[in-house]
C-alpha cells in the first residue's frame, strides 16, 4: 500500500491501482469515509450494516434507509439484502440504482436481484424495429374480395 497526500487530496494506492481518494480535511477529530470502501466487509459481516457510520454519514439517497427498513420486515437476512443492493452501487451510478429500487419496491416482493436484473434491462440498448417495406411482401398486397354475408343472414332467421 501506498499513501499518496497533497494539501488537497489523499490518495491510497495498492501497487499501481487507486484504492482510496479522499478530500484532505485539517480539522480536529474529522472522520472522513467512504461508504463504498465498507461494501465488502458489510457483504461479508451483514449484522454490522445498522452501526456502520460511514452508512449513517452518507450521500446515499433516503430511499435506500427505507428501503433496508423494508427488507427488515420482509427478511430475516435484510441486512445482507441491503448489503448486496449497496454492492450494486460499486459498478452502477446511485441514482441508476435508486431509479431500478423504486421500480423494483412499486412491484411488490423484490430482492437485490431484481433491482440488479431492473439495471441489465436498462442498460440493454432495445434497437428500433425497422418499418415494414410493403415493397418485401408483394403476397399481401392484393386486394381481397368481400366475404359473402349471407350466411350470418340465416342465422338471423327464426324457424318455426
Amino acid at each position: 500500500m501506498t499513501l499518496k497526500a497533497d494539501p488537497f487530496r489523499v490518495r491510497l494506492y495498492a501497487g499501481a491501482e487507486l484504492v482510496a481518494d479522499h478530500p484532505r480535511c485539517y480539522e480536529k477529530r474529522q472522520v472522513i469515509e467512504d461508504w463504498r470502501h465498507y461494501v465488502p466487509l458489510l457483504l461479508k459481516k451483514s449484522f454490522a450494516v445498522p452501526w456502520a457510520s460511514a452508512l449513517r454519514n452518507t450521500d446515499l439517497p433516503s430511499s435506500f434507509e427505507a428501503a433496508r427498513q423494508d427488507l427488515l420486515t420482509r427478511r430475516s437476512d435484510g441486512n445482507r439484502e441491503f448489503a448486496r443492493l449497496l454492492e450494486l452501487c460499486l459498478t452502477h451510478p446511485v441514482e441508476a440504482v435508486d431509479a431500478a429500487l423504486a421500480l423494483a419496491r412499486g412491484q411488490g416482493d423484490w430482492s437485490a436481484d431484481t433491482v440488479r436484473q431492473l439495471l441489465r434491462w436498462a442498460a440493454e440498448s432495445d434497437p428500433a424495429a425497422p418499418p415494414l417495406d410493403p415493397a418485401r411482401y408483394p403476397a399481401y398486397q392484393g386486394s381481397t374480395p368481400s366475404p359473402d354475408l349471407s350466411a350470418y343472414n340465416r342465422l338471423l332467421e327464426v324457424h318455426s
